[in-house]
């Protein structure tokens, strides 16, 4: 039988304290969902080259689409002439109130210039839910494939595209959609 001595178990200890760590260290930064390296991964982190991304309010100025404090995101994207527009947001504005600070909602508009959009929400009415934006260069639509007209995008708390709704809105899959994220979460 091998006999330790005292310095000998406290070198173990050490050691293995060592690999433990770093066993955490590497599953965070390469193997969580919630790490280093996915957040760097992440949908909206992808950007197309030679579509530099732009976004502004509608006051014109800069904002991220990328913060957004680690919560479910929810982006609709809109455009004056869609005859949706007023239906959705009016859905979705209900649907943050219920959900509160868990989501956050963006109303992006898809390169409309700051005085178009503003008129056209002048004309329909304002959601103070939700959190209106202009995609100037038209980056989210054009790198993460959109094709259809309205479009709602759903993003996990890092920015990972879950699903879209493609089409007008319907507020069953909304929540199913949402649910089925914050459950997750």
């Amino acid at each position: 039988m091998i006999s330790v001595g005292k310095k000998g178990i406290v070198f173990l200890v050490l050691v293995s304290t060592c690999v433990v760590m770093a066993l955490v260290a590497v599953y965070y930064v390469y193997l969580s969902p919630s790490g280093f390296k996915a957040r760097e991964s992440a949908d909206l982190s992808t950007i197309e080259e030679g579509r530099p991304e732009a976004y502004i309010t509608l006051e014109g100025e800069p904002v991220s689409l990328r913060d957004f404090d680690s919560n479910v995101l929810v982006v609709n994207v809109w455009a004056s002439w869609s005859p949706y527009t007023q239906s959705d947001h009016a859905l979705l504005a209900r649907i943050k109130s219920e959900y509160g600070d868990r989501i956050i909602v963006r109303a992006l508009n898809r390169s409309e210039q700051p005085e178009t959009a503003n008129a056209y929400l002048d004309s329909i009415g304002r959601f103070q839910e939700l959190e209106y934006l202009i995609d100037t260069t038209d980056h989210l639509y054009a790198t993460l494939g959109g094709y259809a007209m309205p479009e709602t995008l759903f993003f996990d708390s890092i920015g990972n595209e879950v699903t879209r709704i493609r089409g007008t809105l319907n507020e069953d899959d909304v929540r199913q959609t949402l649910d089925s994220l914050l459950e997750t979460e």
